[in-house]
């Protein structure tokens, strides 16, 4: 009889010890994810033939879901067509010149007001919260 009262009790745990840390990975994920709102400084670093090209971008947040926008050094406002969220990235998705393109970047390790990720997964892009 205390074999199978011993294996229940270690079951019960272990669902236990899971559900808490489920729940605590839901909650940073949602810290995370709302760090994300604010106006950003963007560089897209060794663009080919211009170089760095840098814009101002605001990632907006209306109950869940997200929206932005970002404005090119000319002044034109690009809207973002999607913008999704995972357990790390923000990914967006918009058309610029004539191309569907995106990036995905995630907040730096210990610094919520610095992002870090690429454009079209060929360039690197970072960013400073302004």
């Amino acid at each position: 009889m205390k074999q199978p009262t011993k294996f229940l009790s270690t079951l019960i745990l272990l669902v236990s010890f899971y559900m808490v840390i489920g729940c605590t990975g839901n909650k940073t994920t949602r810290e995370i994810n709302s760090n994300y709102v604010g106006v950003w400084n963007i560089r897209i670093k060794e663009m080919p033939k211009v170089g760095d090209v840098s814009f101002e971008m605001s990632i907006l947040k209306n109950d869940s879901v997200y929206s932005g926008y970002f404005v090119e050094l000319n002044g034109d406002t690009v809207f973002f067509n999607k913008i999704e969220l995972d357990d790390e990235y923000l990914n967006t998705k918009y058309e610029w010149g004539g191309h569907n393109v995106g990036f995905r970047v995630k907040l730096k390790e210990n610094n919520i007001n610095e992002l870090e990720g690429s454009f079209m997964r060929f360039f690197d892009i970072e960013g400073m919260r302004k």
